[in-house]
């Protein structure tokens, strides 16, 4: 099988990344003597660690794409902050300002 052959296999179940890594892993392979099996798993598991990394890198991203700020808002900051702006007495003076922020 040719290079290109492979390649457009690859591309075509979106595997397309695996072409980096795959130079090392066929000399390691040949190294170590390596099984097939074993030659399949060490791929696999490359492709499912560089995907678990990627999908972590675009949930810590910055929120809208380069703004440079990161989400930073929780519902247990929203609550902290109402809970800081409710005075102990309950009276309704002291929650309008937190029922504004919201309506």
């Amino acid at each position: 099988m040719q290079a290109h052959e492979l390649e457009k296999k690859l591309k075509r179940l979106r595997l397309g990344r695996m072409l980096d890594i795959l130079d090392l892993r066929l000399e390691q392979a040949q190294q170590g003597k390596l099984g097939y099996l074993e030659f399949l798993d060490l791929l696999l598991e490359d492709e499912i660690n560089r995907r678990a990394n990627q999908a972590l890198a675009q949930r810590v991203a910055p929120w809208p794409p380069n703004s440079g700020v990161y989400a930073t808002h929780t519902l247990a900051g929203t609550a902290s902050r109402m809970n800081a702006s409710w005075n102990a007495s309950g009276d309704m003076n002291s929650i309008a300002p937190c029922l504004r922020r919201w309506l």
